[in-house]
């Protein structure tokens, strides 16, 4: 578990990237959560222990987590009309 002091070491992040940092940090012995933030719909953070925040950011930045979300045309248009609506 982590603990009541804890950091986040990566926001605003898709829940497949969330949890693919938090598996690599529990590989290496780090205890990490992932949540999805507050008012931030789709977006989740992951948070380590205080004290871990050294080594999860290295471990991050070692596994060149998180990856970057390759979108799609889709992905970008969403939501979004191409047209002006009246």
């Amino acid at each position: 578990p982590v603990a009541c002091d804890s950091v986040p070491v990566a926001e605003d992040i898709t829940q497949t990237q969330a949890r693919e940092v938090v598996a690599i940090l529990n590989e290496h012995g780090v205890s990490a959560a992932a949540a999805r933030k507050s008012g931030g719909g789709a977006k989740y953070e992951v948070k380590v222990s205080s004290r871990n925040y050294v080594r999860a950011n290295a471990l991050l930045y070692e596994h060149q987590l998180p990856r970057r979300v390759e979108l799609s045309s889709d992905d970008l248009l969403a939501g979004q009309s191409l047209l002006p609506q009246s």
